[in-house]
């Protein structure tokens, strides 16, 4: 962070000041929508089941996220910012072609709203967020790994300066 700029890959989040910074390993999971099957006989309404990925994940990010959190039992009741940066293992097809060696940007499932998503969730969950509507400012970046990188997601979670509006602008 330099000048009040926080860069992460290719985008700057400007005026933020980070209170979080976590690298979550291995390939992020996207937020899976919740199943509706049978009746509860007990009740009659429906059942609801979560997603069998993303439940998993989002419990065992959020253990990862509270344990990077260095505030305690502070919960955030306040406007903030939050970046998602999702590098994803390069596909073999781009490992044996004349691709480039760094990032490439990926416009495939998972959706990066989605792996947003399931970050907001697990960010809940961990208890350091009281509910994710309290996000002012979402970015989410998605890449394929660089040669010899390992997969992994990046959260930073932050809080505007008091009077300073928030922007998000590309760098480089």
């Amino acid at each position: 962070m330099t000048d009040g700029l926080l860069t992460i890959g290719k985008v700057a989040l400007v005026c933020m000041t980070p209170m979080l910074d976590v690298m979550l390993p291995g390939d992020p999971v996207a937020k899976e929508r919740h199943r509706t099957g049978g009746r509860d006989p007990r009740t009659g309404k429906p059942r609801h089941y979560p997603g069998r990925k993303s439940d998993p994940w989002e419990k065992w990010a959020a253990w990862e996220i509270r344990a990077a959190w260095l505030y305690g039992e502070r919960v955030l009741r306040e406007p903030c910012v939050v970046h998602v940066c999702a590098v994803l293992s390069r596909p073999k097809v781009l490992e044996h072609k004349a691709e480039a060696d760094g990032r490439i940007l990926r416009d495939q499932k998972p959706d990066g709203d989605n792996v947003l998503k399931a970050c907001l969730d697990a960010i809940e969950k961990s208890g350091v967020l009281d509910d994710d509507k309290r996000v002012a400012v979402k970015a989410v970046e998605s890449w394929w790994c660089a040669r010899g990188e390992e997969p992994h997601v990046r959260v930073v979670l932050g809080l505007p300066p008091i009077g300073v509006a928030c922007r998000v602008r590309r760098v480089g």
